[in-house]
């Protein structure tokens, strides 16, 4: 596994589950609008709230996973490069200014996906319905999660950050 790199296995898990936990406030926050004879296939409202709650402590604990592979596949990047910094010893190369705003970025998520976990636990925990501006935290984190995602989409297809690394020593492919 020393040859492969984590990362991009592990990041699925915080975007999924924290996706998963607003989508479901969403609905929880707009059940009052939903047609009867559509709320006779949703879960109670009550039991919602609790699936959102643990979803989004599952997204965070997997989050914490997703920045450790992320640091130890970005170290890997800058040790392979040699340096950050273009010719002129002044300007940082494109792929590392992508790499530091995809970490900023997705640290950011993870410190905001704390504190929405917590105001949810002071007021209730996992029974408590989000809504107003705490339901805007949560967009907002999900927004900030799928940016950060797509700068990490572009660091694979666009620079090629973590391919080929698992290629034999000695064999083109």
């Amino acid at each position: 596994m020393a040859n492969h790199p984590l990362h991009p296995a592990a990041v699925h898990w915080p975007i999924a589950l924290i996706s998963t936990a607003f989508g479901v406030d969403l609905l929880n926050a707009f059940h009052a609008y939903i047609p009867a004879a559509a709320l006779s296939y949703l879960p109670e409202s009550t039991e919602l709230t609790i699936i959102s709650y643990y979803a989004l402590s599952a997204g965070l604990l997997s989050g914490v996973g997703a920045v450790v592979t992320g640091v130890v596949s970005a170290g890997r990047m800058v040790m392979k490069q040699g340096s950050i910094l273009e010719a002129d010893k002044k300007t940082l190369r494109p792929k590392f200014k992508t790499l530091f705003a995809h970490a900023a970025l997705n640290d950011l998520a993870l410190l905001t996906g704390a504190g929405y976990w917590w105001v949810r636990r002071q007021s209730g925990g996992p029974v408590y319905v989000p809504e107003g501006r705490l339901l805007g935290l949560g967009g907002a984190l999900v927004a900030i999660q799928l940016f950060a995602a797509s700068l990490g989409g572009t660091l694979v297809y666009g620079y090629g950050a973590g391919i080929g690394r698992a290629r034999p020593k000695g064999k083109a492919q």
